[in-house]
C-alpha cells in the first residue's frame, strides 16, 4: 500500500505542509545559498537561478500538497 492512498496520511501531510509553509518558508527571505549550477558564469546569476527555482518549487509544492 502507498501512503498517498490513506486519507489520514494526506490530511496530515497537508496540515504539516501548511504549518511549515506559513511558519518557515513564506517568512524566510534569505534563500541565497548557491551551489555550482549548470554553466552559469557569475555568482549573481547563480543566486538568481537558485532563488527563482526555489520560489517556483515552493509555490508548486504549496498548490500540489493542498490539492491532495
Amino acid at each position: 500500500m502507498f501512503l498517498m492512498e490513506y486519507e489520514s496520511f494526506k490530511e496530515s501531510l497537508k496540515t504539516r505542509w501548511n504549518e511549515i509553509y506559513e511558519d518557515v518558508i513564506s517568512k524566510n527571505e534569505d534563500w541565497h545559498t548557491a551551489p555550482e549550477i549548470l554553466a552559469i558564469k557569475t555568482y549573481e546569476e547563480q543566486i538568481w537561478f537558485l532563488s527563482d527555482y526555489l520560489t517556483r518549487r515552493v509555490e508548486w509544492l504549496n498548490i500540489e500538497v493542498n490539492l491532495l
